[in-house]
């Protein structure tokens, strides 16, 4: 399940237990716990041109 959220990651940051990413070929913004990788959300699709 974690290849799907994981197909072409092109950026990331931390924010206190959190991990964001931006996917290029899934164009879309993804978070996560930190610490377990658990609580994965979707937060943004439909990106047209994902960048950093």
């Amino acid at each position: 399940k974690s290849l799907e959220f994981l197909a072409h990651p092109l950026a990331l940051t931390i924010f206190e237990d959190r991990v964001y990413w931006i996917d290029g070929e899934n164009e879309a913004v993804y978070g996560a716990n930190k610490f377990t990788g658990s609580e994965l959300a979707t937060l943004v699709n439909n990106l047209n041109d994902a960048q950093d």
